[in-house]
């Protein structure tokens, strides 16, 4: 949000937030102002308090009852700043016996059967160490979604609200495939042919993402293995025996030791139906040409590491793009300017304007706000209906040939796919025909948002997918 313009004040203890060894804090710190307040004495509780009547929004990240401890619970605040937003990430949840346990990933995820859903990845049965934070991820895009949805309420009708999230609802993701997909490693066995990974003749490694039946048969036939699918045992790829599938792979990953993975990957691009990338480490994906052209890594000066290399904002606006606005703030760097504003200004109300009755706050945080949804696979279907769940009508758009391979999908998209259409109206429309083109221009006349996943000039060849003028759509 810093990156987008907010002023976002980061309040520490004294001696600073304990996560400071962290290497990555100036990264996930950046552009905010910091203070030092000490909750454990009175002046730090009462400075606290003031300074939740001067902001739009407060975030916290305490175990539930801690806030309260300090005075600063929800309904405390919510007593005094009525339009106050105040977002509380924690690690299970506000209520249940597990409350109070310490929100650490690792906690969560190994509470929540994350690790346990791993097993199957090693040669060896048992639990499997997740490193990569995903919860905290989801968790912190929940936050955001929920912040921004409730602060677009209270413009509307003069009211703030409690938005709540955790790390163990986020693990449910479909991304992380914890909830009713029987776990990422039942998930790694069955899906080894479109997901497979390979060693090269160079010892390097190329990770496969190939879905659909055509990209799949696709690789085969780009790395020599054209032949096998004249195979009766290997003609239906990927949906094929568990025997069989092991016997292909065998033979995919002998084959592909025969070229160096810059040969494969020219032969794929030249294909272009075929999804693969080398492994790379952090460092190295900095450098990747998608990143390098998209301006997706940026250069910071910190005068305490020198230029530090970093994510750009994660979204880009054309017309209000966001910026880096430097990095983490030393410990108590804003104190002074911060605390000094609360000594100049009378006592605030959190922002201004008068607090509506019940009878004018939307039923939903999105309500009137209509979706078209046009993307395929899992992040922007995954997306809008995220925003589904928040109140916004959304339509989705399949093409007319979106069952036609239906019985021979990847074990991965008929997982997701549940999730990903939960929520919306669905419309089959040939995009293809002139009728078609003319239905969805039509549709998003009348769209308040366009959400699509198509590569670079597909959307010309459609005629242009117009700019939306608002409006609404009959049902």
């Amino acid at each position: 949000m810093a990156d987008y313009g907010a002023e976002v004040i980061k309040v520490e203890p004294p001696g600073g937030d304990p996560f400071r060894f962290q290497p990555a804090w100036i990264s996930w710190n950046r552009g905010k102002k910091g203070i030092v307040l000490d909750l454990n004495t009175a002046e730090g509780r009462e400075q606290a308090i003031q300074l939740a009547g001067e902001a739009d929004v407060l975030v916290e990240s305490f175990r539930p009852g801690d806030m309260a401890d300090w005075g600063l619970a929800y309904d405390t605040l919510a007593q005094l700043y009525p339009r106050l937003v105040y977002c509380s990430i924690t690690g299970f949840g506000q209520k249940g016996p597990l409350r109070r346990v310490k929100g650490y990933e690792g906690v969560v995820a190994a509470k929540a059967g994350r690790m346990l859903n791993l097993q199957g990845q090693p040669n060896r049965d048992g639990p499997v160490y997740s490193a990569v934070p995903t919860g905290s991820w989801h968790a912190s895009q929940a936050a955001v979604r929920g912040i921004i949805g409730a602060l677009r309420v209270r413009d509307l009708c003069g009211r703030g609200q409690w938005v709540q999230t955790s790390i163990v609802q986020a693990l449910a993701s479909p991304h992380d495939n914890n909830a009713g997909a029987g776990g990422l490693g039942r998930q790694q066995r069955l899906s080894t042919i479109g997901y497979i990974p390979v060693r090269t003749s160079d010892g390097a490694w190329l990770q496969h993402a190939n879905q659909r039946v055509p990209h799949v048969q696709g690789h085969l036939k780009a790395i020599g293995l054209g032949h096998l699918l004249e195979d009766e045992r290997f003609e239906k790829v990927p949906a094929i025996s568990v025997e069989n599938r092991e016997l292909l792979r065998q033979e995919i990953l002998k084959q592909q030791l025969e070229q160096t993975a810059d040969e494969w990957m020219e032969i794929y691009l030249q294909d272009g139906n075929i999804a693969a990338e080398p492994y790379r480490t952090s460092v190295q994906a900095m450098n990747h040409p998608a990143v390098v052209a998209n301006g997706t890594v940026v250069t910071i000066d910190d005068p305490r590491v020198g230029p530090m290399r970093t994510l750009a904002p994660l979204v880009d606006f054309k017309a209000t793009p966001g910026e880096p606005s430097g990095t983490g703030p030393d410990v108590g760097q804003h104190s002074a300017e911060v605390l000094g504003r609360l000594r100049q200004q009378p006592p605030a109300v959190s922002g201004g304007l008068p607090v509506a009755s019940g009878a004018d706050v939307p039923d939903h945080p999105l309500s009137g706000i209509t979706i078209l949804d046009l993307a395929t696979i899992q992040a922007g279907p995954y997306g809008a209906s995220l925003l589904a769940d928040l109140g916004a009508r959304v339509i989705k758009i399949d093409a007319t040939d979106r069952h036609l391979d239906e019985g021979r999908r990847s074990t991965a998209q008929a997982i997701a796919e549940p999730r990903t259409y939960a929520g919306k109206e669905g419309v089959q429309v040939d995009l293809q025909t002139p009728e078609g083109k003319e239905i969805v221009h039509k549709l998003i006349a009348k769209a308040d948002v366009l959400s699509h996943n198509f590569r670079l000039g597909v959307p010309e060849r459609l005629g242009s997918i117009g700019r939306p003028v608002g409006g609404s759509i009959p049902a």
